[in-house]
């Protein structure tokens, strides 16, 4: 009992907002939000609900429980959700260096394995407008956003990595010399954003 206080007070202590966690707003208008995770540090202990971007977390989770990867194993997505796929064909894209800046392609790759990984489903606060980083490196940030005014829930984390593929898609196409960001709108009112940001 007294382990199971002692990683629940540590995950409050985590889910603290710090200071090199401070972004610049995705777009112009925005709100940035927090991304908030239920996870478990361990496979029968309690739900935590940590903040950060998925490389925060899998740090976090790394610290109270030094096994984390060889205990959960999350080497790819269950078969269910590879099924459970979100359609862009037809989506709105912005593509624009002066808007999004520069992307890394390590970053992108990088961005596909964590989220593509990663169990639960997101959970979007109330926007119009409020976005979220959920993951960040080699200065190339991915955001989610929410443009209704009640919370939203999406299927899973690969429905990022498939607003992601299509960003990639229509703004790179492959010419790796101009990786410019992007962003897509889904029918439903949300989008990914992927842009240069400070990590």
């Amino acid at each position: 009992m007294r382990s199971i206080l002692l990683y629940i007070l540590l995950a409050v202590v985590r889910a603290a907002p710090s200071p090199s966690h401070v972004d610049i707003v995705p777009i112009p208008g925005a709100t940035v939000v927090p991304q908030f995770w239920d996870v478990q540090a361990f496979l029968d202990g309690p739900t935590l609900i940590l903040n950060g971007t998925v490389q925060d977390i899998h740090k976090q989770l790394l610290e109270i429980n030094p096994n984390y990867d060889t205990d959960f194993n999350h080497t790819a997505v269950a078969t269910g959700d590879l099924e459970k796929r979100t359609d862009f064909t037809g989506s709105k894209v912005i593509c624009s260096r002066a808007i999004f800046g520069h992307l890394n392609y390590g970053a992108y790759k990088d961005s596909l394995t964590y989220l593509g990984k990663h169990p639960g489903r997101p959970h979007m606060p109330p926007g119009p407008r409020a976005c979220s980083r959920v993951s960040c490196s080699y200065n190339t940030g991915v955001y989610i956003c929410n443009d209704t005014p009640t919370d939203k829930y999406l299927i899973s984390w690969g429905s990022v990595v498939d607003g992601l593929q299509y960003i990639w898609a229509k703004c790179v196409a492959g010419i790796l010399v101009d990786m410019q960001g992007g962003q897509v709108f889904h029918s439903t009112n949300w989008n990914v954003i992927l842009r240069e940001t400070n990590c």
